[in-house]
């Protein structure tokens, strides 16, 4: 779902729209047969050529375009999601979450800044278990790493409205999320700490000693990993 590494868009708009529209035909032939799983299977797959579509429209700045596209791709998703068989209730697909971070991500950069916020906490509710099962506690992410993604997005958003007591709880918690399942000179965890530190030390009505030792360890911690990772970049080149 990442498509940073693309470099012509609009090259690339065409190629996503003709998936997009041979998907369709396969969801019209295989409605015609009542194959209502198969329906849903490649329901499901036009649900990615909707997002891929969107960010190719945002990174082309035709951000109107990007928010329809990517709101489709979340509606599409869900309506056709627990048709496939082996899927129910209670298994949220990861993909699901990915879709609704970039639905979110896709209002943020609209200016509907309120409307993004909600869209992340729906999203941190959809990717939390409702009840404990199996030794997991209710409210567990299910996919931890997108729910350290959403945190980031809402933590970014609540930095932005100056709600910087909010946002540290953001990125706090995603930086404990992702030290819990990523390796620890993963260069994620360094652009969580680095960004927490800043937060820190930006609410300077809440210094003490404590929180600004917190801080230069977050920027000690972050400048280290990334230096290591420096390091073996040139290594493997």
């Amino acid at each position: 779902l990442n498509l940073q590494h693309i470099k012509n868009y609009k090259a690339a708009l065409k190629y996503f729209d003709k998936s997009l529209k041979a998907r369709q035909k396969l969801i019209d032939v295989a409605q015609q047969k009542n194959l209502k799983v198969t329906v849903s299977e490649v329901s499901c797959q036009k649900a990615v050529s909707l997002n891929n579509i969107a960010q190719c429209y945002m990174m082309m700045k035709q951000k109107e375009k990007a928010l329809e596209h990517a709101k489709q791709g979340v509606d599409v998703f869900r309506e056709h999601m627990y048709v496939v068989p082996k899927r129910n209730e209670l298994d949220v697909p990861e993909l699901l979450i990915a879709l609704s971070n970039q639905y979110g991500s896709a209002l943020y950069e609209c200016d509907k800044r309120t409307e993004a916020m909600e869209q992340y906490k729906k999203t941190l509710e959809l990717n939390s278990y409702k009840e404990s099962k199996n030794g997991v506690e209710a409210g567990e992410p299910i996919h931890p790493q997108q729910y350290a993604t959403t945190l980031t997005h809402l933590g970014v958003a609540y930095y932005d409205a100056k709600m910087l007591e909010d946002a540290e709880k953001m990125f706090r918690n995603a930086l404990q999320i992702l030290e819990a399942v990523l390796p620890e000179n993963h260069m994620d965890i360094a652009h969580i700490a680095s960004q927490l530190a800043l937060i820190i030390k930006q609410q300077k009505e809440r210094k003490t000693d404590e929180r600004w030792a917190e801080a230069e360890a977050l920027v000690k911690k972050a400048e280290t990993i990334t230096s290591e990772h420096k390091k073996r970049t040139r290594m493997e080149k």
